[in-house]
């Protein structure tokens, strides 16, 4: 049983090295370095030697497959999560659209955003005023001058 759960790992492997040699962005300064070379562009070349190293570990090690291999279900999955949450968000989208009532909360919302907006900037308006009479009012000094009380 173990041993069809290496091949399994030893199969993601492969396609995980393949993705990360093809793909990532972390082998990029290697891609550019050997450009030339017809086996950094083709997927099914680089996938012969991917086998290739996979089966050598397989074979004298076979838990080396197990890091690429969860790397490939991780990025799977999480792939996978996202595609679903961006069409979670399509589908809300399109309710939105086509719901007069939910369109019309959503309008509402945003009007009472904007309002909110508004006032904060009343506000905010208004305590720089007070902020600078506080200024004049600190800064007068009274009609008798500084050393003698006012009369």
């Amino acid at each position: 049983m173990l041993t069809f759960v290496h091949v399994i790992a030893a199969v993601l492997a492969s396609v995980r090295l393949v993705e990360l040699l093809l793909i990532d962005r972390i082998t990029q300064p290697l891609r550019t370095r050997l450009a030339q070379s017809y086996l950094w562009q083709c997927p099914r070349c680089l996938s012969v030697w991917s086998g290739m190293w996979v089966t050598v570990c397989f074979i004298v090690w076979p838990w080396l497959n197990w890091p690429l291999a969860l790397s490939w279900v991780y990025i799977t999955l999480m792939d996978w999560r996202t595609a679903r949450r961006q069409h979670k968000l399509a589908q809300a989208k399109q309710v939105i659209g086509r719901n007069p009532m939910a369109r019309t909360a959503v309008q509402v919302m945003q009007q009472q955003l904007s309002d909110l907006m508004a006032v904060n900037a009343n506000l905010q308006a208004k305590l720089e005023e007070q902020a600078e009479e506080l200024a004049k009012l600190k800064g007068q000094v009274p009609s008798g001058g500084p050393d003698r009380p006012a009369s």
